[in-house]
């Protein structure tokens, strides 16, 4: 679920006992899936709910690394301070979700105190009713 990003899935996987930190036969966990995908939302709600953002898999190291692995280049242009977000075109909509899931993995204390849970809860009040 955290791989393709149902943010909603993930919150009621947790909410209904699901440990965000178990590990596959290679050691990833929910955090290094959603991390792989670029996906912020569901880093968020995994790091909402304590995910270990130390963990490493195997050969992949963090969830932070894995983020920073897909694309070495375009993370040094736009996170090395060379090109401003703002100045990212519509086709680098790729690194906007890489810098945004670099900033979840970096500042979780300012994840777990954000409230903007709503649109989650509602999507995933949705996914129940199906």
């Amino acid at each position: 679920m955290a791989g393709v990003g149902l943010a909603p899935a993930c919150v009621l996987l947790i909410h209904f006992g699901a440990r965000v930190d178990v590990q596959d036969e290679d050691g990833l966990t929910p955090l290094h899936m959603a991390a792989g995908y670029a996906n912020a939302r569901t880093l968020k709600v995994l790091v909402a709910a304590g995910a270990d953002l130390q963990l490493t898999g195997e050969g992949q190291g963090t969830a932070l690394e894995v983020v920073q692995g897909l694309g070495k280049y375009e993370y040094k242009k736009v996170f090395g301070g060379e090109v401003k977000k703002e100045m990212l075109k519509k086709k680098d909509e790729k690194l906007q979700k890489l810098k945004m899931c670099v900033d979840v993995l970096l500042e979780p204390e300012k994840v777990k105190a954000e409230n903007q849970w709503e649109d989650v809860l509602r999507d995933a009040m949705r996914v129940l009713s199906l």
